[in-house]
């Protein structure tokens, strides 16, 4: 037994060498090459296809949540007994984490409820993606739509940015420098990128392709909670770091170049649906910011921002909130104001801008009712 383990190992570390070996010959070739190959690519920020992950949280308002992710064969979220193979689609949500609602049920989640709402009423085929990711700003949503939702030919696809934007703009003045995992291009040969934070994302990318079954058992086995690699392997942090101490939205003029970004992005969405014979749809994000709750007061002064910063923010919000109409209507495009129609209360809105399961309800209620009165004319069944 001994003698046959040697030798595995012995072969896998032959190989390993021969691996890293070839690595370098490509690389050598490629440098001297006509076409160079570059350390740059640019980021899709997406889920991998085919995942199946359980979700085991503890929030300070709601306690232990216990859900789950899949997604399909795009790396769109699915929700239950969801179609993981097709060709064509007739919505795409588009956002960040407030779209995506992670950590809401898979039934609650409201793209999910417009789908099953429609398919009950009018079409039984109909076809919805969720296409949120936690993080993503409308830069970062323009290249999902280039890249992954122009090919599923959908007919409509609604869009809700506001505070992923904000946050790395009052940091950055740009969508072009973000960290790592929010930036547009990444180069691999950077030095600033942190060693453990690569070597986490890659075991998590293996775990999620070739062990997500495994894992779940291990993981419900020993106890452990879904942050506990991500904590002990640096995968959890402030990504924001480097940026911490900018805050430019107390300065007017920067302010206003803030906004001309925010509004490009927004004009950008626009841009790429119209050309590619896509109906936009525009939301506002409902929040309790604006308000100035309690949580987030005491969330954001955790990350060090102090009282006049925080009502600077929250005043900068709102305006773009106010910029999502305004864009709209310049471009003569439907919008769904659901900052507006979703009561700033914990009920609807767990933390700062994430929709609790009644706040999901809610949502998925005013978008299904905005559908049927201004977009289709089918016929119930």
């Amino acid at each position: 037994m001994k003698s046959l383990f040697k030798t595995l190992l012995v072969n896998f570390s032959v190989l390993i060498i021969l691996l890293v070996f070839t690595d370098i010959i490509i690389g050598i070739i490629a440098n001297n090459s006509a076409v160079p190959i570059s350390s740059r690519y640019i980021q899709l920020r997406e889920y991998p296809p085919n995942i199946e992950n359980d979700i085991e949280v503890i929030l300070e308002n709601e306690g232990k949540i216990t859900t789950s992710i899949t997604t399909d064969s795009n790396g769109f979220i699915n929700g239950p007994n969801s179609t993981s193979e097709y060709s064509k689609i007739d919505i795409a949500f588009i956002g960040g984490s407030t779209t995506e609602n992670y950590l809401l049920s898979p039934d609650l989640r409201f793209p999910y409820q417009v789908e099953q709402k429609i398919k009950k009423e009018y079409d039984s085929g109909f076809k919805i993606i969720n296409a949120g990711v936690s993080g993503s700003s409308l830069a970062n949503s323009n290249l999902i739509l280039y890249s992954k939702i122009i090919d599923l030919k959908p007919s409509y696809a609604f869009i809700m940015h506001n505070v992923n934007d904000l946050v790395l703009l009052s940091k950055t003045m740009t969508y072009w420098d973000a960290p790592t995992g929010r930036a547009i291009i990444i180069d691999r040969d950077e030095k600033k990128l942190n060693f453990q934070f690569t070597v986490y994302n890659i075991l998590k990318w293996v775990k999620d392709n070739f062990f997500s079954n495994l894992y779940r058992i291990f993981k419900h086995y020993f106890s452990i909670d879904d942050k506990f690699f991500a904590r002990n392997m640096g995968g959890i942090g402030d990504e924001f770091e480097d940026y911490r101490n900018n805050f430019f939205l107390d300065d007017s003029i920067q302010v206003k170049n803030i906004e001309k970004y925010f509004k490009n992005g927004l004009n950008t969405f626009i841009s790429i649906c119209r050309a590619n014979g896509i109906q936009p749809v525009l939301m506002t994000q409902p929040n309790r910011i604006e308000n100035k709750s309690s949580f987030f007061m005491n969330e954001f002064k955790k990350w060090g921002y102090d009282e006049n910063q925080l009502d600077i923010f929250s005043k900068t919000y709102s305006r773009f909130n106010r910029i999502i109409i305004e864009t709209a209507n310049d471009n003569d495009v439907y919008f769904i104001d659901l900052n507006s129609q979703i009561p700033k209360t914990e009920k609807y809105i767990y933390d700062s801008v994430h929709l609790s399961n009644e706040g999901s309800k809610l949502a998925s209620n005013i978008i299904y009712n905005f559908i049927s009165k201004n977009l289709f004319n089918f016929e119930l069944k």
